[in-house]
């Protein structure tokens, strides 16, 4: 009879244990306030196009401000939300990124991320996979962010070069004008809880 007792009393401590340690991570979105933006350089003038939509996902843990964790954490946006003010310079990027075929960016995290938390402010790495035109690559992207008010800003600038994905730079105007491999991509995400 002991024996069935103690039974219960630990099952019901791991089932409560689970519980907890389950509820230690809050899902968050990036809210609209959130930005994404590419720019480059050609043999013209610098450019700039921005990401128009995007989700962003991600699973976080606080520890009373010392450190915090990610992990989960998914980006997703559609080829053709890529816009920049001159609509050729958009159907070059469509074709270079190979938009019919491949119409979505992602990038996925591995593992989890623990970063400390100094002064509500905190920076890091994040490993992931980043795919882009059907090719995927392993990738780590710095990140530095801010805990204010209980929401969390994480933001960065991230280098790509675009022969890693099999993309060619685009041409213009019968190949007198070209954009330069190396890009950049700057990304500011505010986030809610869901």
């Amino acid at each position: 009879m002991k024996s069935i007792k103690w039974f219960i009393v630990l099952a019901a401590l791991l089932i409560v244990g689970y519980k907890v340690n389950g509820q230690d991570f809050t899902e968050q979105a990036a809210n609209d306030s959130s930005q994404v933006f590419v720019s480059g350089t050609s043999t013209l003038h610098n450019w700039k196009e921005n990401l128009g939509k995007f989700t962003v996902t991600v699973l976080v843990k606080e520890s009373n401000n010392r450190d915090i964790v990610f992990k989960n954490i998914r980006f997703s946006a559609l080829v053709g939300d890529l816009k920049s003010e001159a609509a050729l310079m958009d159907t070059k990027t469509f074709n270079a990124l190979k938009k019919d075929k491949y119409p979505t960016i992602t990038f996925s995290s591995e593992g989890e991320t623990k970063l400390q938390v100094v002064e509500n402010k905190f920076v890091g790495k994040v490993a992931g996979t980043l795919t882009i035109a059907g090719v995927k690559k392993h990738v780590f992207v710095r990140i530095k962010g801010i805990i204010e008010d209980g929401k969390i800003s994480v933001s960065g600038v991230y280098p790509v070069s675009m022969s890693e994905y099999d993309i060619k730079a685009p041409k213009f105007l019968f190949g007198t004008i070209k954009a330069g491999n190396d890009v950049k991509v700057h990304f500011s995400f505010l986030f809610n809880k869901i």
